[in-house]
């Protein structure tokens, strides 16, 4: 299981890193808030509803087994909604 309360600095960590070929540049603020957007939108920020998973193996074909290779699982207990984000960077 991952922490939901940093489910947002997660996501915006793979914003602001990027991929193989990206350089982080700036102070990290736009990443932060497009993260915090995508979890307010997602489940209103109620941290303590939410049941979080992280995988970082290669479960699929569409990844290669390289280190930008995530998936998190998001459960909404409340509301009753699940999300999978998926990312993976290759050439």
């Amino acid at each position: 299981m991952f922490d939901p309360f940093l489910l947002d600095g997660t996501f915006a960590s793979l914003l602001y890193h990027g991929g193989a070929y990206s350089h982080a540049s700036g102070d990290g603020v736009a990443e932060k808030e497009l993260a915090m957007d995508v979890c307010k939108a997602m489940f209103a920020l109620r941290h303590g509803e939410i049941v979080c998973n992280m995988n970082y193996g290669v479960w699929t074909p569409w990844f290669k087994g390289i280190a930008w290779d995530m998936t998190a699982i998001v459960f909404d207990r409340g509301n009753r909604k699940l999300w999978m984000f998926a990312t993976t960077d290759t050439d």
